[in-house]
């Protein structure tokens, strides 16, 4: 399996896109998604796949080839936290374990 760089972003909205192919009908679920942008300090935490990680606050990438994806691509929830960094506004995200118990 090949490993992705996991990034954070925000779900703007769902969508379901049929065609058919000889015959039959086939249905498939996409999210529109804008990408956090990265931060030069990302990693200040830490190195690697740590977290918390640092990422832009209010800047994304929006409309790119990324910003389609298939609903069963999206890894999962995280929780954003903001703080200044060297003068700017930054978002520290920490990702949210897929069960958990209140």
């Amino acid at each position: 399996m090949q490993s992705a760089d996991l990034r954070p972003g925000i779900i703007q909205y769902f969508f379901k896109h049929s065609i058919f192919v000889g015959g039959k009908k086939y249905t498939f679920s996409f999210a529109r998604v804008d990408w956090f942008h990265r931060h030069p300090d990302r990693f200040m935490c830490g190195s690697g796949n740590q977290f918390p990680q640092v990422w832009c606050a209010n800047e994304f990438d929006s409309f790119g080839a990324a910003s389609f994806l298939p609903v069963q691509r999206l890894m999962g929830k995280f929780v954003p936290g903001y703080d200044i960094v060297n003068g700017e506004r930054v978002m520290f995200v920490m990702p949210l374990a897929k069960k958990f118990k209140v």
